[in-house]
């Protein structure tokens, strides 16, 4: 008789462990394809180049990305705009790999061939102005601190 007991309370934990597990794996299921999804990934590079816009004091819009499981990654309409609102550059598509995660998590942005189409490049010196719109650009990334990179160009 107790050993009928003991067996029902081990299938019991045996059945509740099974759900649960089969419950995470449900749940990571639809996470991952909720991730995979154009349009959470446009919302997800949205609200990045909004929190870069915030850290960095920049203009810069992305209508759409698509990343895929590969590391393919898709931009489509990219606006940067200079520090007097006009247009810096737009692309209307790019099409680049991104060669190592890893890097990319610690800043340092690896990416393989890119290809542009609709480019559109603004280089102007504004009058009175001793810097271009682009030296001017580039300068709000620049912390002061010597890069970490071990990459010369």
């Amino acid at each position: 008789m107790k050993e009928n007991k003991k067996n029902t309370v081990f299938k019991k934990i045996r059945r509740i462990i099974l759900f649960f597990l089969f419950g995470i794996i449900l749940l990571l299921l639809a996470l991952g394809i909720i991730i995979s999804l154009p349009a959470t990934q446009t919302k997800i590079a949205q609200y990045a180049t909004e929190q870069i816009n915030n850290n960095f004091g920049t203009d810069i819009y992305i209508e759409q990305a698509t990343i895929s499981v590969f590391g393919g990654l898709k931009l489509k309409k990219i606006l940067v705009k200079d520090y007097k609102k006009d247009t810096l550059f737009y692309v209307n598509r790019l099409k680049t790999n991104i060669l190592d995660y890893k890097k990319l998590i610690d800043g340092d942005l690896t990416f393989g061939e890119i290809r542009l189409n609709g480019f559109y490049f603004n280089l102007k010196n504004y009058k009175g102005a001793k810097e271009s719109n682009l030296d001017k650009f580039i300068a709000l990334f620049d912390d002061g601190k010597p890069s970490k990179s071990k990459k010369k160009f």
